[in-house]
């Protein structure tokens, strides 16, 4: 009995560190950073233009906001299992940092009364000061 207790314990132990670690803030983005990515030749690529319905629409972003663990999964969180689950994750990057930005896609209304429209989220994973870009993931906006 005593050695369950004792397992159990240190298991609740590691879990309430992993979380308070989670909880540290990490690197800010400089505005530097920020400047980078907006001029970056990729990100350029990815929030310019986009093929919508066999017509080619024009894109606008925002920058919305950063996060330092790019290990978290930002897609829609539909249950509440998913979103905590970021909290539990024993190798938290701190030399990182995710850039949020909203990209929307939108032309102008087609013959048959319909408009394309496209709404992304884009997370650019960043050096903090640089602005270098890691890697970079899209996904549809939560709507």
């Amino acid at each position: 009995m005593r050695r369950r207790t004792l397992i159990l314990a240190i298991a609740l132990i590691l879990v309430a560190t992993d979380v308070g670690l989670a909880n540290i803030p990490g690197p800010v983005p400089t505005a530097q950073a920020i400047s980078s990515v907006e001029n970056d030749p990729t990100f350029l690529s990815l929030t310019s233009s986009m093929m919508i319905y066999g017509v080619k629409v024009n894109g606008t972003y925002s920058y919305v906001s950063y996060s330092n663990d790019p290990d978290r999964d930002f897609t829609c969180v539909n249950t509440l299992y998913s979103m905590w689950l970021h909290y539990i994750n024993p190798v938290h990057e701190y030399t990182a940092t995710t850039l949020f930005f909203a990209v929307q896609f939108k032309g102008t209304p087609l013959r048959n009364g319909t408009t394309p429209w496209l709404p992304l989220s884009l997370f650019i994973t960043v050096d903090p000061n640089s602005g270098h870009i890691y890697s970079y993931d899209e996904y549809r906006a939560c709507v």
